[in-house]
């Protein structure tokens, strides 16, 4: 199966913003399209923000480089 990335992050406003999930040191952003779809529908089922404290992280962010095999923020989820 392809994994989609987001693209188009205008779908998600004003709930989240690519910038909240971005890897700080890259700048890069591959976050899921399903897992951004269903964490939207939360969103707007909760009626409550929700403060995104670590989103994309590259295999080199010393979490996941720790780690046996990448873990669900290297996969955008």
């Amino acid at each position: 199966m392809v994994k989609m990335y987001v693209n188009d992050w205008s779908k998600y406003a004003p709930y989240f913003t690519e910038a909240e999930f971005r890897y700080k040191h890259t700048g890069v952003c591959k976050m899921e399209v399903d897992f951004m779809d269903k964490l939207l529908l939360l969103r707007k089922i909760c009626d409550s923000p929700f403060l995104i404290s670590s989103g994309y992280r590259a295999a080199s962010h010393p979490v996941e480089a720790a780690k046996d095999k990448p873990g669900e923020h290297y996969y955008g989820r």
